[in-house]
């Protein structure tokens, strides 16, 4: 699993359960409710939390993160679909699917319909509580804002701007054979498993086997890792 989603699973899962602990102190301090009634307003963040650290357990369960706050967006969005919690819930998941590869293939289609999602969600706040539709086209503005210009960032227009140029890193000084260094690079270029197998004529065992020998030299587990080893250095042979 990608070292940063796991930091990402533990800061937001600690986020949650600090946060559902307060709130039941205030509940039971401030409000004078009973232990059961606090624990029962707070039951969904307590879950939330949990749902976070389950997230860092295994690279499948990683995208929990980003499905718990598509959920709780729309959420948020229909108390109020003025509220900023749930513009931010959203943001957080497009950067979190961002960091998973999700946008890497069919990015446009993917972020349009990321971007209907969030529309429709404003809608259904402004038709089932009644409120005022110029609220929701002001959300939806700065959320079609914020489409944009994380489109623009996926293409690496405004990349120059926003960091400074990434340090190569030497396959083969880290010990990667010939075959290892051109596997690794092709799939860190976006190739499947699949497509690599078919482009050097081998199985996709193969292929798999000789990834894992690098994966180990590169010091990452999996694929996530290379990804986010790529997104930090300039891989080279």
């Amino acid at each position: 699993m990608d070292k940063q989603l796991r930091k990402t699973g533990i800061f937001f899962g600690a986020i949650f359960l600090g946060g559902a602990i307060f709130v039941m102190v205030l509940y039971l301090f401030i409000d004078g409710w009973s232990v059961l009634e606090a624990l029962k307003r707070s039951a969904i963040t307590f879950v939330v939390a949990l749902l976070f650290f389950v997230s860092t357990l295994r690279t499948e369960t990683v995208w929990i993160q980003p499905a718990v706050f598509l959920v709780i967006a729309p959420y948020s969005i229909s108390t109020d679909s003025t509220s900023f919690y749930g513009l931010g819930f959203f943001a957080v998941a497009l950067i979190l699917l961002y960091r998973l590869g999700f946008y890497k293939r069919w990015r446009v289609l993917k972020l349009i319909l990321s971007f209907v999602y969030f529309a429709l969600s404003e809608a259904a706040s402004v038709i089932v509580n009644g409120e005022k539709t110029v609220y929701a086209i002001e959300a939806v503005f700065f959320m079609l804002a914020f489409i944009v210009f994380a489109y623009l960032v996926f293409q690496e227009k405004l990349a120059v701007y926003l960091k400074e140029p990434k340090r190569e890193l030497s396959l083969k000084e880290k010990g990667l054979a010939a075959t290892e260094r051109a596997y690794t690079l092709a799939f860190a270029s976006g190739r499947s498993t699949k497509e690599v197998a078919y482009d050097f004529g081998v199985s996709e065992s193969t292929v798999r086997n000789t990834l894992a020998r690098s994966y180990k030299k590169l010091g990452v587990d999996d694929k996530a890792g290379l990804s986010a080893l790529a997104e930090r250095y300039r891989l080279v042979e």
